[in-house]
């Protein structure tokens, strides 16, 4: 086996272990992250059209968090082919990479994901930065987009975010009022 399957076999395994995939009663596809139990579940169906969600390393900023809402995958003709609920809360960014979850877009092809963040976590905050300048927050729901084409039938491959363009611009911000439109100014990238 090679190391890079070995690799993707590793980060797949994590993931299995730190979240599962559940589906609500509307249909919608919901990520969420498990409750503990004294027992263990030993047992957790793959589904294999799965892709592990993850955000590239980048430079920038001290500190992102985000608390997230929704992906949405839209399709090379401009339609939204379905969200993917995200249940993950706050999370704060590791400038490394950050390993997020998998999901399952719905069949196509793709050319945009919108990451979707709102208000709903504890800190009642959909992003905050810290840069040189301070650290500063947001209420408002905000829109993270990334471009670039994938199909699902890749199964089993990583779903990678690049913020680095949108982390160049939050270190550029100097108050609570301009996050959002800085963070929605330009497009990341996603292979």
């Amino acid at each position: 086996m090679s190391s890079a399957t070995k690799r993707t076999t590793l980060i797949a395994a994590f993931m299995l272990a730190v979240g599962l995939m559940y589906t609500n009663c509307s249909g919608e596809r919901v990520i969420t992250t498990p409750q503990a139990t004294k027992t263990g579940n030993p047992i957790v169906p793959v589904d294999p059209n799965a892709r592990l969600l993850t955000i590239s390393p980048y430079i920038g900023p001290r500190s992102i968090t985000l608390c997230f809402e929704r992906l949405r995958f839209e399709a090379k003709d401009g339609s939204t082919q379905g969200d993917v609920t995200l249940q993950l809360g706050e999370v704060t960014l590791n400038p490394a990479g950050t390993v997020l979850a998998d999901v399952v877009p719905p069949t196509g092809e793709y050319e945009r994901i919108r990451l979707d963040l709102d208000d709903d976590c504890p800190s009642d905050k959909s992003l905050q930065v810290t840069n040189a300048f301070g650290t500063f927050t947001t209420e408002e729901n905000v829109t993270l987009t990334f471009e670039g084409d994938f199909d699902r039938v890749e199964a089993g491959a990583v779903l990678q975010l690049g913020i680095q363009k949108i982390a160049n611009m939050l270190s550029t911000v100097k108050s609570d009022a301009e996050l959002k439109a800085r963070a929605e100014q330009l497009d990341g990238e996603s292979n």
